[in-house]
């Protein structure tokens, strides 16, 4: 089985789309499948407004971030993975789909547990349909077991506020205990440029700027290994009638 986690921050469209894609897998496909979203703190549109009592045909469990940290998406995927309960866990973005015949194709693969994989991604139009060529998507989006992920240390969440910082510092401590296996055959569907989906790309996370503006000292930093992640408070989001938590 393969845990998707979904870090998820005032992008209620887009959850919902990715529900529906969802819904379109095969039974047998969706029931090899689970989902962990975390919802890093959306003061407007939480997670839990879109996913109450909603029919999906994937397990599903939400997660909220109770502090509204800029940019906190790395620490929103560490707290996913650090409740998945699959070998396997899949680090997506909100704005990126893995569709059900790719999951379909995913699930036949012999993947090694001591590579990491990172599917090509096609960017869809306003009618959803791909475009362009495919290609490598951004830094956050790996599949590999959860103990790969903790050997490479999560996430580094001091990097929080910067966009890709904390993605290009783990990819380095990943490399340095793994290599990159290949999915060419495995597409995700990314709706991230808002022509087909208003919400998918949300742009007032409160970033303090961008891994091109990483300081010298941060640098440094982000050659130790983590120290401390889920440095937040969380809660577990009952969403069905049946659920305990």
């Amino acid at each position: 089985m393969i845990t998707l986690c979904i870090p998820y921050y005032e992008s209620p469209k887009m959850l919902a789309k990715q529900v529906e894609y969802w819904n379109y897998y095969e039974d047998s496909v969706a029931e090899r499948f689970e989902i962990v979203v975390v919802d890093d703190g959306s003061p407007r549109n939480p997670a839990e407004d879109v996913l109450r009592g909603v029919s999906c045909k994937i397990a599903m469990r939400l997660y909220r971030i109770q502090q509204n940290i800029p940019w906190n998406v790395e620490g929103a995927l560490n707290l996913a993975i650090h409740n998945a309960r699959t070998e396997w866990i899949y680090s997506l973005a909100v704005d990126h789909v893995l569709p059900g015949t790719s999951a379909a194709i995913l699930l036949n693969k012999e993947l090694c547990p001591k590579l990491y994989y990172r599917a090509l991604r096609h960017d869809v139009n306003e009618r959803g349909i791909p475009v362009h060529e495919p290609r490598k998507g951004l830094g956050n989006l790996f599949l590999m077991t959860k103990e790969l992920f903790d050997r490479a240390g999560g996430y580094n969440e001091y990097f929080a506020g910067y966009y890709g910082g904390a993605g290009n510092a783990f990819k380095r401590h990943l490399n340095s205990v793994a290599k990159e296996g290949t999915l060419n055959d495995v597409w995700l569907l990314h709706f991230g440029d808002g022509a087909c989906v208003a919400d998918a790309s949300v742009q007032d996370w409160g970033r303090q700027g961008s891994k091109y503006q990483v300081t010298p000292r941060m640098l440094a930093n982000g050659k130790k290994r983590p120290v401390n992640p889920l440095r937040f408070d969380w809660e577990e989001i009952k969403i069905h009638s049946y659920d305990t938590v």
